[in-house]
């Protein structure tokens, strides 16, 4: 599958039951409208209890709200930045990425990093980094392959 057909792939949440599913929006040809088909549900992330969700802080009471995505270059997974961790959705050969998204992530180790909103990764793919709305730190995480 062309990874450039998959760019414009969004998360949007169920207003039912605060799941999320998978969305492929494609770019509307000049003067027609585009139009949004339903692909999968994306893998469950983690949900506060009844006192997380008493807590200011975003990383205790939203921990499995999706903050950011991005795709690696190499369309070998998808990286999901939460509240409370980044999770790597990795993607074999010919798997879709509704497939992908729909299996339990692998959980990167834990960042110090309040109210993480943004991530990159490097055109090769080596690097990821995280960056915070509440501070001026950039957190970067080194790629094993």
């Amino acid at each position: 599958m062309d990874f450039r057909c998959w760019r414009d792939t969004v998360a949007e949440p169920r207003l039912s039951s605060g799941e999320f599913r998978v969305v492929h929006r494609p770019v509307g040809l000049a003067g027609q409208a585009a139009v949004a088909r339903f692909v999968g549900t994306v893998w469950d992330f983690p949900q506060p209890d009844a006192m997380q969700r008493l807590s200011p802080l975003p990383a205790v009471s939203l921990p499995g709200m999706p903050t950011a995505m991005t795709f690696l270059p190499d369309g070998s997974g998808i990286l999901v930045l939460t509240y409370g961790g980044l999770y790597l959705f990795p993607r074999t050969l010919g798997e879709s990425w509704a497939a992908a998204l729909a299996q339990e992530p692998r959980l990167l180790p834990d960042f110090l990093l309040p109210q993480a909103e943004s991530i990159a990764v490097t055109p090769d793919g080596a690097e990821i980094y995280l960056a915070s709305e509440r501070t001026p730190q950039l957190l970067r995480y080194e790629r094993r392959k």
